[in-house]
């Protein structure tokens, strides 16, 4: 496979010259009008969610609003078109899209699209849908019996508190496609199933909504900004690490966390949702395991464990389980001085590879998870977008310094003592220090023994 990120000018080799929209990156959008079949049938269920409003007093509607709604699906109101996309441009990408043997996706986590082989592409999404585990084939549309069944949840956990509305309207299956993860070696596909026209989507949302209180916060952060001021407020240690779960959504144990949500929700201090626990069960089950979804090549499916990326029960679910994974872990090990998790990218602080390696096998003892981990390099980690500065290397700069312009030993062990209650009194760890402080006389001592190294050889040969 060959794909190329349009990061910055690209060089496309053998496979495709590179055409000028691609060096606009993201910039250059290309808005297509929307599919007025699939317009209408978006204004219909916009329709029946208004009308049910109206039956519980909550709006007002007009006498034509229904008119004005239906009307809207034959209209195209605002401006497709690019103030950078010029006609030769378009043409170049529209030639570049109908190319039969390439694919054009989106970067997954990234700004970027992707230019792929589209046999690769087609084998990677018949690879994992081929998992008998997790999808199965369905001979069927059950769109019609499925908004039967969600209805009947609904209308009994309707009998105590409203919080759902009924499906109403036409619905059919959803559809899968994949981004590529550009960070990972081999390029591999994130499966996306996107769900909105099917009879369960907008009970998983209102799922979520209830449910997303529940979550335990304690070692997640909600946003990069959160994890910068999290970041301000910790005392330096000797390095840091990230981990990053392995398609943590596909590998989500669905039955696994929905026990733990209904223990979160019945079994804990928080405020019981006023629904009877075994329809709260099974409305997280079909909503989960029961949404049909077309494959690329048209193939009816339904995921029957994990969770997909594209419902609204995916984030919920993932947090939830890497949530309870957490307190399994933790129960019998303290945890890093700091464990920030965004989802299923976690950073920590450590003071060695083994202890790395150590926290990761416990993860894995606890879950049905695989990790991979990342270590700084120079003082520097990438993480959710970011580059960290680790402040390990403010002491290595200060050692440089003493090292480099410091002149006789004695100056130099005097400046070192400097250097370590100057980093002691700002909160930097004596291990740390004093690691930092053998490494570069380390590396000073095997520098000075090359170079006379080097002088023996040339009077050999002088």
């Amino acid at each position: 496979m060959k794909n190329y990120a349009t990061s910055g000018n690209m060089d496309f080799g053998n496979i495709v010259e590179q055409p000028p929209p691609l060096q606009e990156r993201l910039n250059c959008h290309y808005i297509r009008r929307p599919n007025p079949e699939s317009k209408r049938i978006e204004i219909e269920n916009l329709i029946d969610q208004v009308l049910i409003l109206q039956h519980e007093n909550r709006v007002t509607l007009s006498k034509t609003i229904r008119q004005e709604l239906v009307g809207e699906a034959g209209r195209s109101r605002g401006n497709f078109r690019s103030t950078l996309l010029t006609p030769d441009l378009k043409k170049a990408a529209k030639e570049l899209r109908e190319r039969e043997e390439i694919i054009v996706r989106k970067g997954d986590k990234a700004a970027v699209y992707v230019i792929m082989d589209k046999t690769s592409y087609l084998e990677k999404m018949d690879t994992i849908l081929e998992n008998p585990a997790k999808f199965q084939r369905l001979q069927k549309d059950p769109s019609d019996a499925l908004k039967k069944k969600i209805n009947s949840l609904i209308q009994q956990a309707n009998r105590t508190t409203k919080h759902f509305n009924k499906a109403v309207g036409d619905f059919r299956p959803g559809y899968s496609y994949g981004t590529v993860k550009t960070h990972n070696p081999g390029n591999p596909l994130r499966l996306i199933i996107a769900q909105i026209t099917t009879p369960t989507y907008y009970v998983a949302k209102k799922l979520n909504s209830l449910l997303t209180p529940y979550v335990p916060t304690g070692r997640s952060v909600s946003s990069v900004t959160e994890f910068i001021d999290l970041l301000r407020t910790a005392p330096p240690c000797q390095d840091v690490a990230s981990l990053d779960v392995e398609s943590l959504f596909t590998n989500v144990p669905v039955d696994e966390t929905i026990n733990f949500i209904l223990d979160r929700v019945y079994r804990s201090d928080k405020p019981v949702i006023d629904n009877p626990e075994h329809v709260l069960k099974s409305l997280l089950e079909t909503c989960t395991r029961e949404a049909p979804f077309l494959s690329h090549g048209g193939e009816l499916f339904r995921q029957v464990d994990g969770v997909a990326m594209g419902s609204p029960l995916g984030v919920l679910f993932a947090n939830m389980y890497m949530a309870y994974v957490e307190e399994k872990t933790f129960h019998h090990r303290p945890p890093p001085g700091i464990n920030a998790r965004y989802i299923d990218d976690i950073f920590i602080t450590t003071s060695s590879q083994e202890d790395v390696n150590s926290l990761i096998s416990t993860f894995q003892d606890n879950s049905c998870l695989a990790f991979t981990h990342e270590q700084s390099v120079e003082g520097h980690l990438p993480f959710l977008d970011l580059d960290i500065t680790y402040k390990r290397s403010v002491a290595a700069a200060y050692v440089n310094r003493a090292l480099t312009h410091c002149r006789g030993w004695r100056e130099t062990h005097r400046e070192l003592d400097r250097i370590r209650q100057l980093l002691t009194n700002n909160g930097f760890p004596d291990r740390m220090i004093e690691g930092v402080i053998k490494k570069k006389l380390d590396q000073l001592k095997n520098s000075i023994a090359a170079c006379e190294d080097d002088s023996m050889l040339s009077v050999s040969s002088a």
